[in-house]
């Protein structure tokens, strides 16, 4: 059920109003602000307000992401943090999802477009302060890195086909779908298993998802915020350095110039954080393998028919595509310069 249907949209003011101790909940708009998740702002008592549903339906899971939220935070990294309601908890269960009340603030996300030298080194020194900070923590208190899995995959792919070649009236972007799932396949098929082995060690707290996305910037372009703590765990430090810099680096093509952002977030984070060339083609290979794996988008265009993911297919598959034609030719290109 989702959040704001007409016919709950009051009974949610309303429990906004005892949750907070509001005098007034009056108004909302929707905020595409990720795939996964909806997000809305809110009007209480005269100000604004940005509340964030949560796709995780376990109050583990939330209850980790609000941990991590609140560790970072405490070892100096720009988080913003939840409005805790009346009974002082940061997330709280309304409507059959687990949700957070945050200030509504004015920077917005920095842009793939955007980003120069100047942006990608910011962001490369953010994610190896996130890394250190990260260091520290108590690794029992999270959740691990689980790689994805190869049969799971295959049940989830074959099922996803199997829908598509059985609608009555196939839209236009289901063919390119069943296309994608095929050949992530045989691509997956031809993976030797010693890539689900891979340990390149230095475990610690990761953000999960620190991309362009998720990073609040002013009106002058300075980082004001860190959000979106969804997809943290413990995990190898240079998987996520891998992940992040895919998608600060390359959504936007695979040209020269975004070979130079690379290189640039490479030397930012390596400034405060040492990564050989081992460890890290170990992570874009862990990252490369993760991705195949994964089915959301495909699934959120099946069974919501959802058109986000005609937007960012082209993303996911080119990562793909370029990292399987010679992973450590494209790691070399990074990391040496040549």
């Amino acid at each position: 059920m989702a959040l704001f249907l007409p016919k709950n949209q009051q009974s949610t003011y309303r429990a906004l109003e005892r949750l907070f101790g509001f005098s007034r909940v009056e108004a909302h708009s929707s905020i595409h602000s990720g795939y996964k998740a909806k997000n809305f702002k809110i009007l209480a008592d005269g100000e604004l307000y940005f509340l964030k549903e949560y796709r995780q339906r376990m109050s583990e899971a939330v209850f980790q992401i609000k941990n991590a939220e609140q560790f970072f935070a405490q070892k100096g990294i720009p988080v913003l943090l939840p409005k805790k309601d009346v009974h002082g908890r940061s997330a709280f269960y309304l409507h059959g999802h687990w949700c957070s009340l945050f200030p509504f603030v004015e920077s917005h996300a920095l842009r793939v477009t955007d980003l120069s030298d100047e942006e990608t080194r910011r962001l490369g020194t953010l994610l190896a302060c996130v890394h250190i900070a990260g260091a520290s923590v108590d690794v029992d208190q999270f959740q691990p890195f689980h790689l994805a899995n190869k049969e799971q995959f295959f049940w989830e792919a074959n099922e996803l086909v199997q829908i598509l070649r059985e609608q009555a009236e196939p839209r236009p972007f289901d063919e390119n779908i069943i296309c994608t799932l095929e050949k992530k396949k045989r691509l997956i098929e031809q993976l030797h298993d010693s890539i689900f082995e891979l340990d390149p060690g230095n475990q610690v707290l990761i953000h999960g998802d620190l991309t362009y996305q998720n990073v609040l910037v002013d009106e002058k372009g300075n980082m004001t915020h860190v959000i979106d703590f969804e997809n943290t765990c413990v995990a190898p430090r240079s998987y996520e350095f891998a992940r992040s810099m895919m998608i600060n680096c390359f959504d936007d093509g695979w040209e020269d110039i975004h070979f130079h952002f690379a290189q640039v977030f490479l030397k930012a984070y390596q400034s405060l954080i040492p990564l050989s060339f081992e460890e890290f083609y170990q992570g874009v290979l862990l990252y490369w393998a993760n991705v195949m794996h994964t089915t959301w988008l495909e699934a959120k265009y099946v069974f919501s028919g959802a058109k986000e993911p005609e937007n960012v297919y082209a993303y996911h598959m080119n990562r793909i595509d370029h990292l399987h034609e010679d992973p450590k030719r494209f790691c070399e290109r990074i990391y040496y310069g040549y």
